[in-house]
């Protein structure tokens, strides 16, 4: 009898805590969910299922995982909320060490609710209400299937699974590096994914030196001058001056692009540069301060087609193979390496100059561009087209 009534004083406490839930109607359909019967292992890491606050969970024999602000950074995972838009969760390259949020005893479990807000998986609108394995709310957590749509095909993780080792997920998110600060990621640690770099900004503080990392082949090195400061911007007004966050940055052809602050230096301003991954060099690319930091754009031009990003790399005018595409986060230079893209060529007499063309189109897998072959007497420009997968380029008449 008191077993009966203690289910019943559950069930009456979840209704009425999902009843009052912002994230829900009082229409909103509930499910039956359970724990799993088998081990966890993710990214080398046993889980303990059994006090974890938000466990994880199963339905229609799928593994749902919460994702909290640990547990998606555990996995690589970014989440991000508003009453306008619902959720996001986007793949990040960097990830936190695991948290087991303990704090339940999970021998019985609430029903878990359908949620009503709108979700966006890496840019992709969710159809939630028309999916075989939709997402979940489970104690206030949105809950996360494991399917092969999500695991590989989104997030590009391994799995496998056997009745005596269980369910055993890796993620492919960078690790935290002990190179870094001790602090909490997304606060403190800004990256972008380039594909085969990942460029990383030490926020702990706005004023600290040498904070440019570069991540590759999952080796995180510190880069450029060590006396500078990256991704900041400075103002100064009057005897009062500060440092800003400046999220900007951009890759190609082993040079990352952003602002920096070189402290020893007065007055004290901000400037566009790049920085070679490999030698540390660190050039300024214009005078520019902090309040003209889309001159940045004219050394990287870029044009985004949907899910394709098509850049030029314009370090310089004759630099060949600076063609582009950003692809699933993945960054790779295509076309004829040799052809100098989206530049045109004038003489003169003895003068001769090479000026950028910003003319980029995407369709059916080829890139409609202008070229230079400078193997080729005399240098003409002319239309092309490259395509993305086999980088075969034709001239178009």
């Amino acid at each position: 009898m008191k077993k009966f009534l203690k289910k019943l004083i559950i069930a009456a406490s979840g209704i009425a805590f999902l009843a009052s839930s912002s994230l829900s109607s009082v229409l909103a359909q509930n499910v039956n969910v359970s724990l799993p019967a088998f081990k966890i292992t993710m990214n080398d890491v046993r889980i303990d299922n059994n006090e974890r606050l938000y466990p994880i969970i199963v339905y229609k024999d799928i593994t749902y995982v919460p994702m909290t602000y640990n547990d998606s950074r555990f996995l690589g995972l970014e989440t991000k909320w508003s009453s306008d838009s619902g959720l996001q969760v986007n793949k990040i390259s960097v990830q936190v060490s695991y948290n087991p949020n303990k704090g339940s005893s999970n021998s019985y479990l609430e029903s878990a609710v359908l949620p009503e807000f709108g979700i966006r998986v890496n840019g992709k609108t969710i159809d939630n209400k028309n999916e075989t394995y939709p997402l979940l709310v489970f104690r206030d957590i949105t809950y996360f299937p494991l399917t092969w749509r999500y695991m590989v095909d989104e997030f590009g993780w391994n799995s496998s699974f056997d009745p005596s080792g269980g369910l055993i997920i890796n993620s492919k998110a960078g690790k935290k590096d002990p190179a870094l600060p001790n602090s909490n990621i997304g606060d403190k640690i800004f990256s972008q994914d380039f594909g085969s770099a990942t460029v990383i900004f030490d926020r702990s503080a706005n004023n600290q030196p040498g904070n440019l990392y570069v991540k590759e082949s999952g080796i995180i090195k510190k880069i450029g001058n060590p006396n500078y400061i990256y991704g900041v911007g400075y103002l100064q007004a009057g005897t009062y001056g500060e440092y800003t966050s400046v999220d900007k940055v951009e890759y190609a052809n082993r040079w990352v692009y952003t602002l920096a602050v070189d402290p020893s230096v007065s007055p004290i301003m901000s400037k566009n540069v790049r920085i070679n991954i490999d030698t540390n060099e660190v050039q300024t690319l214009d005078g520019s301060t902090i309040s003209d930091t889309s001159k940045i754009s004219d050394q990287v031009y870029s044009k985004q087609f949907g899910n394709s990003i098509v850049i030029l790399d314009r370090a310089s005018n004759k630099q060949p193979g600076n063609l582009y595409v950003k692809e699933n986060n993945i960054t790779r230079k295509i076309g004829n390496p040799n052809y100098i893209y989206g530049v045109s060529y004038f003489k003169l007499g003895p003068f001769e100059s090479y000026n950028p063309v910003d003319k980029l189109d995407l369709s059916d897998r080829w890139v409609y561009t202008v070229a230079i072959d400078p193997s080729i007497s005399p240098l003409v420009n002319k239309n092309v087209r490259v395509n993305i997968d086999t980088n075969e380029v034709q001239l178009i008449n």
